[in-house]
């Protein structure tokens, strides 16, 4: 299992040295990807020469913490994530005091701020997977037993356990309220996030249902239903339905 850890601490590293190679060239395929850093070429500049270096700095402190700790694998998991939210809020902040500070009087065609909209009608579909897992939860209850499996090997193989209530119930209602809470928090920072397509809520509300049919797939397996394998079938056929969905709505936005 500390394979996982590794791999995802030298990721971290990787794309920090990339996003820093790539810090002075703005693209659509690698670095901080917002709003603002779309309509400064420094605030671009700025917000990923932070990036970069945070994401090395980072990579390299939970590799050694991997390495010489051993930590259980879902404290890695929480600290791992949690560790992106600075990463994104300071490269956020960056870009909007560099931009705020500039004088954009002309800036290019391309850099067009994104509009959020209403939030209102995304967040009411995105609560409806949320509170479908749970009444599945709520009925399966009596029957899953007080430990369950969250985390499998690349076969298949559970490799990662926790008690009943985090496993059924904390962990899944924390990741889909987290996509709920980047919905409503991207209507009051519209900027926060840019993606290449023009309705970013469809996309949202694709991710929130993935995330409902693996936590489901793997309450069944809890129940002695399925296989590891169809948690893991569910989870790789969903990202490949998000990615189309985000090319779709790419093509025909363009």
């Amino acid at each position: 299992m500390v394979e996982i850890e590794v791999s995802l601490s030298l990721l971290l590293v990787f794309m920090g040295i990339v996003t820093l190679l790539v810090r002075d060239r703005p693209n659509p395929y690698v670095g901080v990807r917002m709003g603002y850093t779309y309509l400064s070429r420094e605030a671009w500049k700025k917000a990923n020469a932070f990036a970069g270096a945070y994401s090395v700095l980072v990579g390299v402190a939970m590799l050694l913490a991997v390495l010489l700790l051993n930590p259980p694998i879902h404290a890695f998991i929480a600290i791992y994530l949690l560790s992106l939210v600075p990463l994104v809020y300071v490269s956020y902040r960056i870009a909007k005091e560099t931009y705020e500070m500039e004088d954009m009087s002309s800036p290019p065609g391309e850099m067009k701020p994104f509009s959020a909209g209403s939030v209102e009608k995304p967040i009411l579909l995105q609560t409806v997977p949320l509170l479908a897992y749970l009444l599945i939860a709520a009925l399966s209850w009596n029957s899953l037993p007080d430990v369950v499996a969250v985390h499998f090997t690349i076969d298949g193989t559970p490799d990662g356990f926790a008690g009943k209530i985090a496993g059924i119930l904390v962990i899944p209602s924390t990741v889909m309220l987290a996509v709920i809470a980047l919905t409503a928090f991207s209507a009051k920072e519209p900027l926060i996030l840019r993606l290449p397509v023009e309705r970013p809520y469809v996309v949202f509300l694709t991710v929130q249902v993935l995330l409902a049919a693996v936590f489901t797939a793997t309450l069944i397996y809890n129940l002695g239903l399925v296989s590891g394998k169809v948690v893991l079938g569910t989870a790789f056929s969903g990202l490949v339905f998000v990615l189309l969905v985000v090319v779709w709505l790419s093509r025909s936005s363009g």
